[in-house]
């Protein structure tokens, strides 16, 4: 596959490398470092910044990720110094998003981002992912999302598809129930 804006980065050869077994680690850490870069700021636009050295960048960011994550795949690494090289940095949740779409397709798995105050184990999402697989045809791989803004209970998100299950949908369908009078 020749992605326009990424044709440097070989997409089948990281479908070739990649463990089916390590995906799910390497998109969650992937989007562990995206949405950590998005609440500062400062260094966000020093990674992105072409103008400070690209070894200088590349260690920086090494030393970022040792802050809040106690081991990286170098599959992830790989990556993330494909973007810094090239250039493409700004573009991390661009290139997550093509990366999972062709990895998902290229292996015939459905990548769910599971949304959740609370931390999730597999065996509390079994009924899920046997129920997805059931339908689709395709193995499940999670990709785990803290969001603070859920009270509780937790979303599950796929390409096509959303199951709700949050508390806060909960109280918002009794509030309807109520207002439309049943």
């Amino acid at each position: 596959m020749r992605h326009k804006l990424f044709c440097q980065f070989s997409f089948d050869s990281f479908a070739d490398r990649v463990p089916p077994k390590d995906v799910g680690g390497v998109f969650n850490e992937l989007y562990q470092i995206r949405w950590r870069l998005a609440t500062e700021d400062e260094v966000k636009f020093f990674l992105e910044n072409n103008n400070v050295s690209l070894q200088l960048r590349k260690n920086f960011l090494v030393r970022f990720i040792d802050r809040f994550m106690t081991s990286v795949s170098d599959y992830t690494l790989v990556c993330l110094f494909y973007l810094l090289d090239d250039h493409l940095f700004s573009r991390l949740g661009y290139f997550i998003n093509v990366l999972k779409v062709f990895y998902a397709e290229e292996r015939n798995i459905m990548m769910v981002e599971v949304n959740s105050r609370f931390d999730l184990g597999y065996e509390n999402l079994m009924v899920y992912q046997a129920s997805l697989q059931f339908l689709y045809q395709k193995k499940v791989e999670y990709i785990f999302k803290k969001d603070d803004f859920l009270v509780g209970g937790f979303r599950l998100r796929w390409y096509n598809g959303e199951l709700d299950l949050s508390i806060r949908h909960q109280i918002d369908y009794v509030k309807q129930t109520i207002l439309q009078g049943r």
